[in-house]
Order: structure tokens, then C-alpha cells, then sequence
């Protein structure tokens, strides 16, 4: 029989998992730098739970705007440029989840990481922040790219605005990206 692990069994128990629902729920109840740098770190934590509390509790942040939207997203492009996959994967969801049109140059950059969840998810955000009113954002960090970058990044947005266009037309509905 092997043993577990008190490190495993902790990560699994329901009194980690409650502890970590409630860390990131009492950050998100301040809204302070501090609570906002906490929890983008928590986007850098191994745990995938933690992760995904966090990106949800960046986005409920989103939803108020003003200041803390904006510092919210600028501090997570630092985390863009550097860290684990996940981490930059995390990032990309985050500021997608914010709408955070400054991140479109380097959700861009993203698009082509060597790590094709990264660069699934800086696309996603790219989509999500276009919906939100961003395009014209995009647009100009396009059209700032050298011509043969501009057009790879094209054909994946395309890809990616083409996808719910073709599963909406299989269940018979019609697709509007700008609804």
C-alpha cells in the first residue's frame, strides 16, 4: 500500500480547499494594491484551484471598473512576459476577464508562445476584449506590428472568431462577434 503524503492529503482535503475559497475571497473584499498584488501572485500558484478563484475574483473586479481595473491589469502584464505557462496562461484569462484593452499588444505577442495554452488563451482574451468594446485597440497594436507578424496574428483571431461561428451553425443558430 503506498502512503500518502501529508502535503497531498492537505491539498486535497476539503479544509485546503475552503481555506483557499476563503484567502481569495477576502482579498477580493479589499480592494487595496496589496489585496490586488496577492492576488495576481495566486495566478502563479501551482494549484490550478487557486488559480481559477483568483481569475474569477480579478474579473468580479473588473466588473466594478475605474482604478482598481486598471491596476489590476497593470499588474498583470509583468506576468505575461515572465513565468511558468500557467502563470502567463492564468494572466491572459485574467485580463480577458477584465476587458484590459492596454494588454492587447501584448496578448498579441502571446499569440505565438512556444506553449499552446498560452497562446490559446492570449487569443481567447484578445476575443473577449474585442467584445468588450477593445477593437479599435487591437486594431492599432496590429497595424503596429511588421506586416508578415500582422498577418499570422490575423489568421489566428480569424481562427478563433470562426470557431463559435461554425459550432452556432451546426445547433442552427446565427453567430454575431459584436453581440
Amino acid at each position: 500500500m503506498r502512503e500518502e503524503t501529508p502535503s497531498r492529503i492537505e491539498a486535497l482535503s476539503v479544509r485546503g480547499l475552503a481555506g483557499k475559497r476563503d484567502y481569495v475571497r477576502s482579498l477580493e473584499q479589499r480592494t487595496d494594491e496589496q489585496s490586488l498584488a496577492l492576488l495576481v501572485e495566486c495566478l502563479s500558484d501551482e494549484s490550478g484551484y487557486l488559480r481559477q478563484l483568483a481569475e474569477g475574483a480579478l474579473a468580479k473586479l473588473g466588473e466594478r471598473g475605474g482604478q482598481t481595473e486598471a491596476a489590476a491589469g497593470a499588474l498583470l502584464l509583468p506576468v505575461l512576459r515572465q513565468g511558468l505557462w500557467y502563470a502567463r496562461a492564468s494572466a491572459a484569462r485574467a485580463l480577458g476577464g477584465l476587458a484590459h484593452t492596454p494588454a492587447a499588444g501584448a496578448l498579441l505577442g502571446l499569440c505565438d508562445d512556444r506553449v499552446d495554452s498560452v497562446a490559446r488563451e492570449a487569443a481567447a482574451a484578445l476575443s473577449a476584449i474585442g467584445a468588450h468594446g477593445g477593437t479599435a485597440r487591437i486594431a492599432w497594436e496590429l497595424h503596429r506590428l511588421p506586416t508578415e507578424r500582422r498577418a499570422s496574428r490575423l489568421q489566428v483571431l480569424r481562427a478563433r472568431c470562426r470557431a463559435p461561428a461554425q459550432s452556432a451553425d451546426h445547433r442552427g443558430e446565427r453567430y454575431d462577434p459584436v453581440s
